[in-house]
């Protein structure tokens, strides 16, 4: 380890730093290693479009897709309805039912496409040059789709190589100084300032004390805990005994007023700003801007430089005047120290009719004044393009509505926002045309204008996340503001991740519905206007999806864009087709209108299949990377140290009694002489037993203070003092088995966010609030102990 002297003035090292290095926003989302057998899953279902690689000889090979056994899917715990066999029949059975709708159609009924006016054409007036014009459309759309296949698969191949290269370099640690010592009264910007000689900083994290939560949070536990007992007891006594049963009844109450009092001070607690601990992490954005800042340290163990710290006029006194020992050194496991600031949400939801009456309802007025009043125009782009322009607007609104009122969690916030696309989608389109009296005049000018903004959208979605710096950002979001601590890896992973599952599974049941009505029911009432609805609900079904199975490579990325392009040229290819066949099916009353409905119902079928099955296709990949674990399966993963939640070196940690809680059970006693404070030393110091190795006494925490000189001063010893545990509160909790359920607070010892935010219980965040919340209540609530 290395040390700086700084004095109040910094002076900046002369070194240039250069940008031909890996950078940090190279990081994939995926660098936590799945396990073996999740890749070889995932692998093994999509091999005929990946080169797989055999777990055996290690090298990469093409698995035929006739090969593959159902049975072995299953034992990778894929279900028989997401293997990809099943749904690749499907597929051909769509393709051979398409193929056959189209040139049915053409020889024994009218085809929209060439005779725009609705006349019969049959195959003895067809032209030659019509015909060419068909034969045309199908050829190059084929081949379209033999391009994606072909794309897909290189590139894929060609990202899976590089990122299993990639992988041990983009580690955040190795991007990340751990530097102690800092003066209290610095700011972010000095310490950016002083190390960006080095390179480019990506971001400085600031670690806050914050004890007295802490303690207040053993008290809370304590009363509750008492509080369970009593009730415990209560139940027991025998119901003769009346006098005692009223003495427990009192003392009920009595701790019922204290947790209410505790509470109330965890809330006040929480709003304070804590102090600055003098401990810091700095992230660079290239490797090689870290490599250069620990070598220049490492040769220069003692280098003053002088330059001032700006700081507040309040400081700027005779006492900050002395010389500050910067330590700075290698962070090996960086999320560690990055945990979350867990709250409560006491806001209120609003309800699904409130926002359609908001935004769906005048949406769906203007758009039909619209049309009526650019009817005499006589222009069906234009009037269509006002429907497709207000109901886009709609959707907008309703869905910035959700996500910038917070009043849901994710998984809610996601299912309602599907529901409310589903909405906006068929009010904006089904009805406008319904009530403006156009009918089938102009479906086909809505599905171009729609396919065409598709294809804008899916050609500009890599520059929009460019702009949006979304790499930059997601690495923030899983190893920072968002990113949990190994103490609650448990609660984000577990079982959160089964409640989103099963949401996404409601909701490929939802689609399915929705498309089995729309496909039946609208078509039996008004057969054209209904198209435009089916159209904008495959628009929008890639949208929907990307925010649930978000890409966690470069290749899914890359997949999830292409197929998006292409899924979307398929289906409007389909849905052109069957929605002139039903426009002159509509006027049709002889009985040859019998066969062009027949015809139909094969075509919707197809894109009905097409459909659901895609999304169970995408789902299905998202389970396949998100493979949930069983207790028992979680519980050894842990013991094995295998690195699955975290990256780095993972601490094991006491999850007996988190995973009861989450799970639903009764939390048991605890045997007394477990060390229970340890918790909170394994939270502040994920480095204490390297510390213990290596054979210090020392009590700090950090794990950098045992390095320290004898000619430290006051300041920075009182500094580290106050990241030290007292040990003799430490032996009365073990005493005293009030502490026995110390566990289950792991959620509220987490320490600040790195902007130190305020500890606000009015602020929501996903699931592990509503979970911690859920189970005090019911710890609470006398009624759940009868």
């Amino acid at each position: 380890m290395s040390q700086i002297e700084v004095n109040t003035q910094l002076s900046k090292p002369l070194i240039e730093s250069s940008d031909s290095d890996v950078e940090i926003n190279e990081l994939p989302k995926d660098t936590k290693s799945t396990k073996p057998s999740i890749e070889q899953a995932l692998q093994y279902c999509y091999s005929w479009m990946f080169n797989t690689k055999d777990p055996q000889t290690g090298k990469y090979k093409l698995l035929s897709f006739w090969k593959t056994k159902i049975m072995d899917a299953k034992r990778f715990g894929i279900p028989l309805y997401q293997h990809f066999k099943f749904i690749k029949y499907l597929y051909f059975l769509q393709f051979f039912l398409f193929a056959i709708s189209i040139w049915y159609c053409m020889l024994y009924g009218s085809f929209e496409m060439i005779k725009w006016n609705f006349e019969t054409v049959t195959f003895a007036n067809l032209q030659e040059k019509d015909l060419f014009m068909l034969v045309l459309i199908e050829v190059s759309f084929y081949a379209l789709y033999v391009i994606w296949v072909l794309t897909v698969r290189i590139k894929i191949n060609r990202i899976r190589r590089n990122l299993s290269s990639k992988r041990k370099i983009l580690n955040p640690g190795n991007f990340t100084v751990f530097v102690t010592k800092v003066p209290t009264h610095c700011q972010k910007q000095i310490i950016k300032e002083y190390f960006s000689v080095y390179g480019e900083i990506a971001e400085v994290h600031f670690i806050y004390k914050n004890e007295q939560l802490i303690k207040k949070c053993i008290r809370f536990q304590k009363l509750r805990i008492n509080k369970q007992k009593l009730l415990l007891y209560k139940n027991s006594i025998d119901s003769k005994k009346e006098e005692k049963l009223k003495k427990i009844k009192a003392r009920i109450k009595k701790t019922d007023g204290k947790i209410n009092k505790k509470l109330v001070q965890l809330k006040q607690l929480g709003s304070k700003k804590y102090p600055f601990s003098g401990k810091c992490f700095v992230t660079f954005r290239y490797l090689n801007s870290c490599k250069k800042c620990l070598k220049d340290l490492d040769y220069s163990n003692i280098r003053k430089f002088f330059s001032k710290i700006s700081c507040n006029s309040y400081f700027r006194t005779r006492k900050f005047q002395n010389k500050y020992i910067l330590k700075v050194k290698q962070a090996e496991n960086y999320d560690d120290y990055i945990p979350k600031n867990i709250t409560f949400s006491n806001s209120k939801r609003r309800t699904r009719s409130v926002l359609i009456a908001l935004f769906v309802v005048p949406m769906i007025i203007f758009s039909s004044i619209s049309t009526k009043l650019l009817k005499p125009l006589g222009n069906k782009y234009l009037i269509s393009f006002t429907i497709v322009f207000f109901s886009e607007l709609s959707k907008f609104l309703v869905t910035k509505f959700i996500k910038y009122k917070r009043h849901l969690t994710s998984t809610q916030y996601e299912s309602n926002k599907l529901r409310f696309i589903l909405i906006s989608d068929s009010l904006g389109y089904y009805i406008p045309l319904l009530i403006s009296y156009y009918g089938p005049h102009f479906f086909i000018q809505v599905s171009q204008i729609v396919f065409v903004k598709s294809i804008i959208v899916s050609l500009l979605t890599p520059f929009k996340n460019i702009l949006q710096n979304k790499i930059h950002l997601g690495l923030k979001r899983y190893y920072g503001r968002n990113h949990m601590n190994n103490q609650l890896s448990l609660n984000k992973y577990y079982r959160p991740l089964k409640l989103q599952l099963s949401n996404l599974y409601l909701n490929v049941l939802r689609i399915i519905c929705y498309n089995l009505i729309f496909f039946t029911i609208f078509p039996l009432i008004t057969i054209p206007c209904s198209f435009s609805l089916i159209i904008l609900l495959y628009n929008h079904k890639y949208s929907i999806l990307r925010q649930y199975a978000k890409p966690f490579n470069y290749g899914n990325r890359i997949n999830m864009i292409v197929i998006s392009f292409f899924g979307e040229m398929l289906f409007y290819h389909a849905i052109f087709n069957s929605s002139i066949i039903l426009g002159i099916s509509f006027r049709e009353s002889n009985n040859q209108g019998k066969s062009y409905i027949l015809a139909t119902l094969l075509v919707l079928f197809c894109t009905m299949a097409y459909y659901s099955l895609t999304s169970i296709k995408f789902i299905s990949k998202f389970c396949c990377k998100n493979k949930i674990l069983s207790k028992k399966q979680f519980m050894k993963k842990l013991s094995e140290k295998d690195d699955y939640f975290s990256i780095g070196k993972p601490k094991l940690y006491n999850f007996s009694n988190v995973s009861k809680l989450l799970n639903g059970e009764k939390i048991n006693e605890i045997d007394p002489n477990n060390d229970s404070i340890s918790l909170i030393s394994n939270l502040q110091s994920p480095n204490q037993n390297q510390n213990k190795d290596s054979g210090s006494s020392s009590g700090s925490v950090s794990g950098f203070d045992n390095n320290d000189n004898d000619n430290d001063d006051d300041d920075d010893d009182s500094d580290d003092n106050n990241f030290q545990i007292d040990h003799n509160d430490h032996n009365n909790l073990n005493n005293n088995t009030d502490d026995e359920n110390f566990d289950n607070l792991v959620p509220l010892l987490s320490q600040n966010s790195s902007e130190s935010p305020p500890f606000s219980l009015l602020d929501t965040d996903e699931n592990n609030l509503t979970l911690l919340k859920n189970n005090i209540d019911e710890i609470i609530d006398e009624e759940s102990f009868k």
